[in-house]
């Protein structure tokens, strides 16, 4: 039902808030349907580049905004991280709802067969350069007045060469953080990035 829990960082214990607009059924659809279209807006402010076949998960990630983020961005007083628990839609409902780019989102594992098949088509030689990249989002948070909102993102690619000798070789690199918004009157816009981790 489009609930938030604070994940506290100690015991793992997941707290449940019922949405802002109250604890009755009638409260809780608005909410829910509160949340779609503000999300809906907020993604046409986000920069995910040229689309192609499984680049976005068809799951929300599950990591947390941190408690941090939602402190200095948000402006919300709290000591646990925010992870929407019941996200009201699925990525592609929220990302794509008319289904333009149906293609674009993937399970893991389908994902990874398309991969391994083009990495097998890879052909021997000095300049064989494969590079692919996925990108995974988390259900956004929004402050009380839906002017600020915060969202995890995670951006993941393969780089594969292949020599004329060899077998190809494999560089993975990762980063992860949360995407910071604001809302300057209808729309949405991205105003900073907070990174939590990078790897390779």
């Amino acid at each position: 039902m489009g609930l938030v829990c604070l994940l506290r960082t100690t015991a793992v214990v997941p707290i449940c808030l019922v949405g802002l607009l109250g604890g009755s059924a009638v409260g809780a659809e608005r909410q829910e349907n509160r949340l779609v279209v503000e999300a809906r807006a907020l993604f046409k402010a986000v920069e995910r580049g040229t689309s192609g076949r499984c680049i976005l998960d068809r799951s929300w990630d599950s990591r947390p905004v941190l408690a941090e983020t939602a402190k200095r961005y948000l402006k919300l007083v709290l000591q646990a991280d925010l992870v929407v628990s019941e996200p009201p839609a699925t990525p592609m409902q929220i990302i794509d709802p008319e289904e333009r780019e149906a293609d674009a989102f993937c399970r893991s594992e389908d994902r990874n067969a398309a991969w391994q098949a083009l990495v097998a088509a890879l052909p021997a030689g000095e300049d064989k350069v494969l590079r692919m990249t996925s990108i995974s989002y988390g259900f956004p948070i929004f402050n009380p007045g839906f002017t600020r909102a915060a969202m995890i993102v995670q951006y993941y690619s393969e780089t594969w060469r292949r020599t004329a000798d060899g077998p190809p070789r494999r560089l993975i690199e990762m980063a992860g953080g949360a995407l910071i918004f604001a809302k300057r009157g209808r729309a949405w816009q991205r105003i900073d990035y907070d990174t939590y981790y990078t790897a390779h």
